[in-house]
């Protein structure tokens, strides 16, 4: 619910799930290939390079970005069965999302680091607003946070979960964003270091 799309909303897109898949980049899309659900062709893999082996994560989306601007088509098979395990441990999570943004960093992929800077942004400038800032000010950054999690609320209408579940996906979300987001300034920094292998 507060990390993942959903089928339902690739297949029945309203406004606020293409509003949020902008935003957050959460959305399943057949101009985002990424290795939770790719599959390419040997000339399109051969066109676009390859997967850069240096990469230690967001390989795939950097991959996916050179075989887009080869010209290739994509395609979104929404019938696909994908499993993939995540961890329930917050912290393992959290060090899953500094690794995606660390590496996203350090590829230069300007459009995972875009989403992680504005990300960063929003959680240094958010609070402070909501500090100092007048009624208009305050009205106007709590309805950005309301809108930031409304998906993730109405996908969680189709789940059955543990009363007192809701009250985390917050912070779920938070901890998430601020891990990536993290992890993606190492990342630049690390590249502008010219530290290649991490």
């Amino acid at each position: 619910v507060a990390l993942f799309p959903s089928i339902e909303e690739a297949r029945r897109p309203g406004a606020l799930t293409r509003l949020a898949g902008r935003v957050s980049g959460r959305s399943f899309s057949a101009r985002r290939l990424d290795g939770r659900s790719m599959a390419c062709s040997v000339p399109a893999w051969e066109a676009a390079g390859g997967f850069d082996a240096r990469l230690r994560s967001s390989e795939d989306a950097v991959f996916g970005d050179a075989v887009l601007a080869t010209g290739a088509r994509s395609a979104l098979a929404l019938d696909a069965r994908v499993t993939w395990a995540q961890t329930g441990d917050l912290a393992d999570m959290a060090r899953m999302y500094a690794k995606y943004g660390e590496w996203g960093g350090r590829a230069g992929s300007w459009q995972l680091v875009s989403r992680d800077l504005v990300r960063a942004s929003a959680y240094a400038v958010g609070p402070l607003l909501l500090a100092t800032g007048g009624a208009r000010t305050r009205a106007a950054v709590l309805a950005g946070a309301a809108g930031y999690l409304a998906l993730p609320a109405l996908r969680a209408r189709d789940v059955d979960v543990v009363p007192g579940t809701w009250v985390r996906v917050p912070v779920v979300i938070a901890l998430k964003d601020v891990a990536k987001a993290t992890g993606c300034l190492r990342g630049l920094l690390g590249r502008a270091a010219g530290d290649a292998g991490g």
